[in-house]
């Protein structure tokens, strides 16, 4: 299974999402779900990079729970081995 990889910008934008998702519901354990939610979304978008519903600017659009995300597939590097 291909090993979902977040860039620095995209996990600090996470931490605060949970974190404000925390201070919204005032519960640990909302923020906790979220984020294992989110992350099972993307290692199935790692997994299936095409899902998703196209866009009218090439990104493709998938939902977790009731959040909007958009994903742009910039490229798929993969090795055979003999």
């Amino acid at each position: 299974m291909p090993k979902l990889i977040l860039t620095q910008k995209a996990q600090s934008n996470l931490d605060k999402i949970i974190e404000n998702i925390v201070d919204y519901t005032g519960y640990e354990l909302s923020g906790i779900k979220l984020s294992n939610d989110l992350y099972e979304k993307m290692e199935l978008i790692a997994f299936m990079p095409t899902i998703g519903r196209c866009r009218d600017d090439g990104s493709l659009e998938t939902f977790c729970r009731n959040y909007r995300m958009f994903t742009k597939l910039l490229m798929i590097l993969f090795t055979l081995k003999p």
